[in-house]
C-alpha cells in the first residue's frame, strides 16, 4: 500500500469510527476539532503536486503550534501550583507564628 492509500483508509476509518461512537457517546464529536484539520491538511498534501517544501513547512508549523501551546498549558498550571503552594506555606508559617504568641 502506498502512503496516500494508507492515509485515505485511515482517515475514513477514523471518521466512521467517530460517527459510530457518536451514536453511543455524544462528547466524541469534540474530537473532530483535531481530526478534521489533520484530514484536511493530508488531503491538501495529497492534491498538491508541487511545492513539497510547503508540505514540510505546514507540518512543522502544526507541530510547533501544538508543542508551544501544550508547553504553555503545563507551564501555566505549574506556576499556578507554585503560587498556591507559596500561599499555603505563608499561611502555615503565619498560623504557627500566631499560635506560639
Amino acid at each position: 500500500m502506498k502512503g496516500r492509500q494508507i492515509f485515505t483508509l485511515f482517515s475514513i476509518v477514523v471518521l466512521v469510527s467517530i460517527g459510530i461512537i457518536y451514536a453511543i457517546w455524544k462528547p466524541i464529536i469534540w474530537s473532530l476539532i483535531v481530526v478534521i484539520p489533520l484530514v484536511l491538511i493530508g488531503v491538501r498534501d495529497m492534491l498538491q503536486s508541487k511545492h513539497s517544501i510547503r508540505k514540510i513547512k505546514a507540518r512543522e508549523n502544526l507541530i510547533s503550534l501544538v508543542g508551544k501551546s501544550t508547553a504553555q498549558y503545563f507551564l501555566k498550571h505549574i506556576i499556578q501550583g507554585l503560587e498556591s503552594m507559596k500561599r499555603h506555606m505563608i499561611l502555615c508559617i503565619l498560623t504557627t507564628y500566631f499560635q506560639r504568641g
